[in-house]
């Protein structure tokens, strides 16, 4: 059993094509200051880790949306679970997340960024030869429409990845990746 806790405070400056891109950037974009906080626990046992975290992060001018333009204060809250593991000859990883993205000078859940989302994923060797496949899932979230500016709700999805891969060599392989499966 691993207990954990971090502290960071970084920036972000726009780049070039949220500046400058035309009909797309902003020239009066501001760097964006976050300070992030995060305490964990993680728990390993033979071949499986299981972790959970939460987290706060305070944005100071967030880079966001349609058009683009500095979000004054934001926050963001959540929660991660996840798993990784071995069982009876399958590689498995797992993992959700609850959050809650708020602009907090509207109140408003930020744009571009789902409340939930997580993550299954399996995968089997066979000799030199191994099969997989993922589903990633999100719930539904809220964007600006690029015609009318107006904040509209997303709805949320999931996707269906699949994989195979066969080993030449050691060092060299083959693989074959279908993403979207279902066109999702």
């Amino acid at each position: 059993l691993r207990a954990t806790a971090s502290y960071s405070h970084g920036f972000r400056a726009p780049s070039f094509n949220e500046l400058y891109l035309p009909n797309f950037g902003n020239p009066n974009l501001q760097p964006e200051e976050a300070t992030q906080s995060e305490v964990g626990l993680q728990y390993a046992l033979a071949a499986q880790l299981f972790r959970l975290a939460a987290y706060r992060t305070d944005y100071e001018n967030l880079i966001g949306g349609f058009p683009l333009q500095n979000v004054n204060s934001a926050q963001v809250k959540g929660l991660e679970l996840s798993y990784t593991g071995n069982v009876a000859g399958t590689n498995l990883k797992a993992s959700l997340t609850l959050q809650d993205p708020e602009n907090q000078d509207t109140g408003q859940q930020l744009v571009r960024r789902a409340k939930e989302f997580g993550a299954f994923g399996a995968s089997r060797a066979f000799g030199p030869f191994s099969i997989g496949g993922e589903v990633l899932a999100s719930g539904p979230r809220y964007d600006n429409d690029v015609f009318t500016f107006q904040r509209v709700k997303v709805a949320g999805y999931a996707v269906v990845n699949l994989f195979a891969r066969y080993n030449l060599t050691p060092d060299l392989s083959l693989g074959l990746r279908v993403d979207n499966l279902f066109d999702k």
